[in-house]
């Protein structure tokens, strides 16, 4: 269902990741703000959730490294594979949160392209007439 009474944020006013983001968070937020934000799905309201999400990438590539350094002994003795577990849980659930999965692509709503499909459409226009030889 369409929510006809959603609220809409403005753009962001600048688009520039925050100082203190570094590594992997930053490479994401310079990989996926352009297009989140062309497509309306990261406005103004949403700068800190998509900064928490790449800060929380960040993270989970650190320990990643970290627990690859250790080897599978001190990576479980240490606790590594649980804080992994955790990191990739929380990363998973704000992609899930932007569309960045996709099955949650299906509920995030971009701006329109314009394009509307016709549902009478299916039935009263020709399809391709396909040759065969």
């Amino acid at each position: 269902r369409v929510n006809y009474d959603e609220p809409e944020y403005a753009q962001p006013a600048s688009v520039d990741p925050p100082k203190s983001l570094k590594g992997d968070g930053l490479k994401e937020w310079q990989r996926l703000i352009g297009p989140l934000v062309q497509q309306g799905i990261v406005t103004e309201a949403d700068l800190s959730g998509f900064e928490d999400y790449c800060r929380a990438l960040s993270d989970l590539r650190t320990a990643e490294r970290v627990a690859r350094r250790v080897g599978l002994e001190q990576r479980i003795a240490k606790g590594y594979a649980n804080v992994i577990i955790k990191l990739r849980t929380q990363v998973n659930q704000l992609r899930a949160h932007i569309g960045l999965t996709p099955s949650s692509r299906r509920g995030v709503k971009g701006k329109a392209s314009g394009i509307r499909p016709n549902k009478l459409g299916q039935y009263t226009n020709p399809s391709p007439q396909v040759k065969t030889s």
